[in-house]
């Protein structure tokens, strides 16, 4: 029966019927179809022939599943134009559940004279930019496949030919992209597209800082030159406070750096050389801003009440990174509480003198209301011991 629906559709070109016979062998059905994917493949293979989408996505997934997303492919098929175009436009699907370390592209086993098809590389490209690697030297070097494939994958600009890792409208989709990319897929900075432009890009302002902006840490891949600009850095780690990582050392000991970075993020405070860290001013600008920065201070700063005090009030937590006096300061511990009561984990138990101090035990009743249900029915909470 199938062979005689065959017959008529072909002849008719009901590119239709042929899907449906197409999908009905390719899964089988509960009446008269049995399962044959071989067969399966020609029928689908004739409806995509005729034009027919839906075809097409189901030969794609057909052939990636029987072909190992097209490593065993016969040879006939990865030299057939339909099956390789319906085979590359399904990949992101067919490996969307896939760890990165087993996806395949598909492009790779078209054949050589497939992989020099602009139609077919750009479908490739567009599923996973990294198929660029596998076009032909020719496509390489061809600005609209591989600002397809840098669109989808700034990574992909490391197979572009050299002329267009210098080109600057390439380079800026690539880098551009960068964020998104780092934000879906996990990666981290040995994926950064400005790695691979040309010298003359990583030296040009423009395209580092629009690198920058969306990752701090393609500063590692600037110029020495950009690098080494004081004004150039202050524009960078403004935009993206971790950029200062990778400042040079005389640059992360500049008070108006650091500041610029710690303003914007005071957890930067960490790539500051220890002058800065010990430098009041660097300190308590990040701590006004993230009070965890605390931690990244000298021990001198983390011994300093307004320091700490100032820390403490944008972040109760950051009271476990203060010195062991400052720990058990009645005002450190009251703006610490009141902040955040989680903050009393990291109250040093007292001695039992202090608790003759009336100031000492209003901290606990003012901060914490639940202090009497806690601790001792006089309100003294089960932090302190007697």
């Amino acid at each position: 029966m199938i062979q005689s629906w065959l017959s008529q559709t072909t002849q008719k070109k009901h590119h239709l019927a042929l899907t449906y016979i197409g999908i009905a062998l390719a899964r089988g059905t509960k009446e008269d179809i049995h399962q044959n994917e071989q067969l399966a493949i020609n029928v689908l293979l004739a409806a995509v022939e005729l034009g027919n989408a839906e075809a097409s996505k189901e030969l794609g997934s057909l052939l990636s599943r029987q072909y190992e997303n097209g490593k065993t492919m016969p040879q006939d098929l990865k030299k057939n134009r339909y099956a390789v175009l319906a085979l590359v436009t399904q990949e992101k699907e067919a490996n969307k559940t896939s760890n990165s370390s087993s996806k395949t592209l598909a492009l790779q086993y078209a054949s050589e004279e497939l992989r020099n098809d602009k139609d077919v590389v750009l479908a490739a490209v567009k599923q996973n930019g990294l198929a660029l690697q596998y076009a032909s030297e020719e496509l390489r070097d061809d600005k609209d496949v591989v600002l397809a494939a840098v669109t989808q994958n700034g990574e992909a600009l490391q197979y572009a030919s050299e002329r267009l890792r210098g080109d600057i409208d390439v380079v800026m989709v690539a880098v551009m992209n960068e964020k998104e990319k780092l934000k879906t897929m996990g990666l981290g900075p040995q994926w950064l597209a400005l790695k691979y432009a040309a010298d003359n890009l990583k030296n040009n302002d423009k395209v580092v800082l629009a690198a920058v902006s969306q990752n701090g840490l393609a500063l590692q891949h600037a110029s020495e030159t950009l690098r080494n600009n004081k004004t150039f850095i202050l524009e960078a780690v403004t935009l993206h406070p971790f950029a200062l990582k990778h400042v040079p050392e005389e640059l992360r000991d500049d008070n108006d750096v650091v500041l610029a970075a710690v303003w914007n993020y005071g957890m930067a405070l960490g790539y500051a050389n220890d002058n800065l860290k010990n430098n009041e001013e660097a300190v308590l600008a990040a701590v006004k801003q993230n009070g965890l920065a605390l931690q990244y201070a000298s021990k001198e700063l983390r011994g300093d009440k307004e320091v700490v005090l100032a820390a403490v009030t944008q972040n109760g937590m950051a009271l476990r990174y203060a010195s062991e006096k400052l720990r058990k300061d009645p005002d450190i511990i009251r703006a610490a509480l009141n902040q955040d009561e989680n903050a009393s984990a990291y109250v040093l138990p007292l001695s039992a003198p202090y608790f003759k101090i009336p100031s000492i035990l209003s901290v606990f009743a003012a901060s914490s209301p639940d202090c009497r249900s806690r601790g001792n029915s006089n309100g003294q909470c089960n932090f302190f011991r007697f």
